[in-house]
Parts: C-alpha cells; sequence; structure tokens
C-alpha cells in the first residue's frame, strides 16, 4: 500500500480536542473506572489514528498503535493520577510505539 499524508475517512477529525472533563474521567480511571476508560477510547481513538496514520501511512499498523496504548494506559492506569494532560501523554505514547 503506498504511503500517503491523508488519513482514510474512518479516522478523519475535526479538531484535536481534549473531552471538557478529561480531569475527571482520569480520575475515575486511575481508580478502575470501565466507563471512564470507555469515554477517553472514544474521546481519543480518531485523534490519535489520525496523527500515527500521517506518520506510517498503514491503516493496519496505525490500528495496532493505537489499540497498543490503550491497553497500555488500561494496564498502567493506577500510575496515571499525576498526569497534567492525558491528551499529551496519549501522544506521546504514539511517537513511542512498542510494536
Amino acid at each position: 500500500m503506498p504511503r500517503t499524508s491523508t488519513p482514510p475517512p474512518e479516522l478523519s477529525i475535526m479538531a484535536i480536542q481534549s473531552p471538557p472533563n478529561e480531569q475527571v474521567l482520569l480520575e475515575r480511571l486511575v481508580e478502575g473506572d470501565e466507563r471512564a476508560f470507555t469515554k477517553l477510547f472514544d474521546a481519543y481513538y480518531h485523534q490519535l489514528g489520525e496523527y500515527v496514520f500521517r506518520v506510517t501511512g498503514s491503516l493496519e499498523l496505525t490500528e495496532e498503535i493505537v489499540q497498543d496504548v490503550f491497553i497500555r494506559i488500561w494496564l498502567k492506569k493506577e500510575t496515571l493520577g499525576e498526569l497534567n494532560s492525558l491528551k499529551n501523554y496519549l501522544f506521546i505514547l504514539c511517537r513511542k510505539p512498542r510494536i
């Protein structure tokens, strides 16, 4: 598949914004709240996907990287309480994939 800088429509977003209650959701995530995790996933999945796709040019690799980032977040949720911005942390993790 040729590399392209335009993400496919399923990854397209209008603007990169944090959910208005990110800090509350992050606090609930640290406590193990699955609904908070789902809301954060829904808020950031496409934003991260568009970002990663611009680097990789591969939808398959993009999905793998972004899913891995969210798995890492869930597994390390208890350590995230000191974050000032989950959004920034997610983008940093996308730049340093473990795949």
